[in-house]
């Protein structure tokens, strides 16, 4: 679906179908299995631009993913 055609709600409803989990929400705890983990590899559709830091610590924790670099503080976006 693309286009003029495809609303906003459509769209997002098709990246969660295709990641196989709901929007990211930062007050929800996803579960490590073989499910979230199939699901995370994917990606996850975030709602606000400042969830993304949260979003992408949880992927790659699910993900075991290593960081390339040690955090020297807390990452935040801010307006």
């Amino acid at each position: 679906m693309e286009g003029g055609q495809t609303s906003a709600a459509a769209k997002m409803k098709l990246f969660d179908e295709y990641f196989g989990i709901g929007p990211f929400d930062p007050g929800k705890r996803i579960r490590k299995s073989a499910k979230a983990t199939e699901s995370l590899a994917r990606g996850i559709r975030i709602s606000t631009l400042h969830h993304l830091p949260e979003a992408a610590a949880l992927v790659r924790d699910t993900l075991g993913v290593q960081r390339d670099f040690q955090p020297i503080g807390r990452f935040r976006l801010t307006p």
